[in-house]
């Protein structure tokens, strides 16, 4: 509901894509990287169903790649545009180190990541990106300029009415929000109006 086109770019990693010989972790699932989007949920089903039988599956788990495909992405859209990026993993990660780099590398940028972990592992990797007590820190000691992570374990929502989108989608947003603020950004639609505003110390609108 919250995108105009219904349009969707959609990657996989730790495959081994049709016509390459190495996994790779940041590949159009559509298979032609001009054009990875496809539309709506059925697109994105359609999409997956025939990857699935075309790719081969590698480890190990990488997440930097992918994250830093969707920073690129972000980064350059001019318009008053927000990304969410949307992983779904089976287990942790092995590029850590990597992954949380390019995690406070995107927090400039206008985007959010949801995490959603798929079974019975115990997700420690996760749960350590999610960092709410804001202890992730790059190699060089800093922290990110606002927490852009969301992890979501899928077996606690099953069987909850809505639990799924409302984990999903609980912070998006306050990041946004945060955004916002911190790059001094005014929603288009205000300038529409009389709106007057100024932002508090700890980050929020005030109008």
């Amino acid at each position: 509901n919250y995108d105009h086109d219904k349009k969707f770019a959609l990657y996989g990693y730790g495959g081994i894509p049709p016509g390459k010989e190495e996994a790779d972790h940041a590949f159009a699932l559509t298979m032609d990287e001009t054009d990875p989007e496809v539309e709506g949920v059925e697109g994105m089903l359609t999409c997956y169903a025939e990857a699935i039988t075309a790719v081969k599956l590698y480890g190990p788990t990488n997440f930097a790649d992918v994250i830093k495909q969707s920073h690129m992405i972000a980064k350059e859209q001019k318009k008053q545009h927000y990304h969410i990026l949307l992983i779904i993993t089976d287990g942790d990660i092995t590029d850590r180190t990597e992954t949380i780099d390019a995690i406070i590398t995107s927090a400039s940028s206008p985007m959010s990541i949801v995490i959603v972990g798929v079974g019975d592992e115990s997700f420690e990797d996760m749960k350590m990106l999610d960092a709410d007590g804001g202890d992730l820190k790059d190699g060089d000691g800093n922290p990110p300029p606002r927490d852009i992570v969301q992890f979501v374990p899928f077996k606690e929502c099953v069987g909850v009415e809505g639990g799924l989108a409302v984990k999903v989608l609980e912070e998006v947003p306050r990041q946004l929000l945060q955004f916002m603020c911190v790059n001094t950004k005014q929603p288009g639609s205000w300038s529409e109006g009389d709106n007057q505003f100024f932002i508090l110390p700890e980050g929020r609108w005030a109008w």
